[in-house]
């Protein structure tokens, strides 16, 4: 809502824990300048993109609901130390090198264990374009003209942009981010597909330096780690993700999400080889994004326009419920909206007492006036939580199914089994 010069927008987080993260508003959500503040007039960090967006630093969004900001005449509230310079790019967490030959991202150094996370051993390094003409890898085909420049210079947000000359490719480049006080690096993959009908594939590796580390994915709301939790007979040539890879070993390790290409290959390109019975643990990965090797019920080339977006976060030691999270905020970001000044932002339902468990989903059921709540428990434990109901108005609980029905009451506390989900009917009295 636009009035009085200023433009009025609901920043809403649909997780079930706060969230803190940087949203972009477009041209037209942030026309009449780069001021931002919250409700209570104090300035919010933001920063003018070379897009035309306005990056906006949006803290402590509470769980399932809204926060008002305001955007106005004048300059941005400046913070941060994020720092961009020819192939470098800098946080307080985090440090990032692109290769000018290459292109991959050969060092990517987590300042809070001073580790650097990328294995030059094992290719260039990560988001490595690997183009292969036919069906051997060893034909692999690497960018080439590689041209490296800053593309968002500031405080808050800096960014490099690589571009090249990549086979099978009208046009490739890529962006990698960093956000001041994100412990992530951010990376947007896009490619410009020629038609091929020849066979070729697409792949992009991520060779990761965890010595030791045990990878494990996501599918279905479970957790995989290869070979160990596999049916016998199951596929290992490349393997079904949800939406995140973890490789940690007892110290640390690193989590990346994928928000559009679903298939990866563990340890080398390996798709399209012999029928693979075993697999060897490994750190490297690759991410398996364009074929045109099956035959029945695909089209036959892939030509146009594809974004494929990562995002890696470093961590301590593994810990399941963070990596879902984290998954699920790239995939669920923070949503913008335009907002109605004469009505107050949406206040949360209820929040949990666990930091374990996650809230897939709030589904209003009998006409609105009841609600199924969905409780998925990512850890190998049990867990039990509270549910604390945040309006006035008085509810019961009952224990419930997909469908709704009702179960037996729910007095206090709620338990999820390991690796189990939970439904929760909520009734207004």
């Amino acid at each position: 809502e636009k009035s009085r010069g200023e433009i009025t927008v609901d920043i809403y987080n649909t997780q079930s824990w706060p969230r803190t993260d940087v949203v972009y508003l477009s041209k037209e959500q942030s026309a009449v300048g780069d001021r931002v503040t919250d409700q209570q007039g104090r300035s919010v960090p933001s920063q003018r993109l070379s897009t035309g967006e306005l990056a906006v630093l949006i803290q402590n969004v509470p769980p399932m609901s809204a926060k008002r900001f305001l955007v106005m005449k004048g300059s941005p509230h400046k913070r941060g130390s994020v720092k961009a310079e020819r192939n470098i790019l800098e946080s307080s967490l985090i440090a990032v090198s692109v290769n000018e030959q290459t292109g991959a991202v050969e060092s990517l150094r987590w300042k809070p264990n001073d580790v650097d996370l990328v294995d030059r051993t094992r290719g260039s390094g990560l988001n490595e374009y690997l183009y292969v003409p036919g069906r051997i890898p060893q034909d692999a085909r690497r960018l080439a003209n590689v041209r490296v420049r800053v593309k968002e210079k500031g405080s808050l947000l800096s960014s490099l942009l690589v571009e090249a000359d990549a086979p099978g490719c009208r046009r490739y480049s890529y962006e990698v981010r960093v956000i001041d006080g994100i412990g992530r690096v951010d990376i947007i993959n896009e490619i410009d597909k020629k038609a091929v009908r020849e066979k070729e594939g697409v792949h992009i590796a991520f060779p990761f330096n965890v010595a030791g580390g045990q990878l494990r994915y996501d599918v279905a709301n479970g957790i995989v780690r290869p070979e160990a939790d596999q049916l016998p007979g199951s596929c290992k040539n490349f393997f079904s993700v949800q939406s995140w890879v973890d490789i940690s070993s007892d110290s640390y390790g690193v989590t990346w999400s994928t928000i559009d290409a679903p298939l990866i290959e563990i340890g080398s390109i390996t798709a399209e080889q012999p029928w693979m019975k075993t697999i060897e643990p490994s750190s490297t990965f690759y991410s398996y994004v364009m074929n045109n090797y099956w035959h029945t019920n695909y089209k036959a080339d892939q030509e146009g326009l594809t974004l494929f977006r990562y995002s890696i976060m470093p961590h301590g030691a593994f810990s399941a419920e963070k990596a879902v999270r984290f998954a699920k905020e790239q995939r669920e970001p923070l949503v913008v909206a335009a907002a109605d000044p004469a009505k107050t932002p949406v206040r949360s339902l209820f929040h949990l007492d666990s930091i374990e468990l996650v809230v897939l989903s709030v589904k209003p059921i009998e006409g609105g006036k009841s609600w199924l709540v969905h409780l998925y428990n990512p850890t190998d434990r049990d867990q039990y939580t509270v549910m604390m109901w945040n309006r006035s108005v008085p509810v019961t609980r009952h224990e419930s199914d997909l469908f709704g029905r009702i179960g037996e009451p729910i007095e206090w506390t709620i338990k999820v089994a390991a690796f189990g989900n939970a439904f929760v009917r909520v009734d207004r009295r």
